[in-house]
């Protein structure tokens, strides 16, 4: 219902978008076109996000950003 999803994503912060992300991006994107190793744009986004904030990324499927250097990520699931 609505009132769930507004009560779970009311202690959600949002992150916006900035210069230093889509540097991030413009730089893993280079890299991985040179390497061959292309990932969707949108896994794209997330590891330039992660990574411009020093962040970790937390996933089940680590698969595709195994190839993002500089990109810290851990897997809950797998533990």
């Amino acid at each position: 219902s609505k009132i769930s999803l507004d009560k779970f994503t009311q202690n959600i912060r949002i992150i916006p978008i900035d210069s230093d992300v889509a540097k991030h991006y413009g730089d893993i994107r280079a890299k991985l076109s040179k390497q061959g190793n292309i990932i969707g744009n949108n896994d794209l986004w997330i590891a330039a996000h992660t990574r411009s904030l020093g962040a970790t990324l937390v996933s089940n499927n680590l698969k595709g950003f195994e190839c993002v250097k500089g990109l810290k990520t851990e897997n809950w699931v797998g533990r």
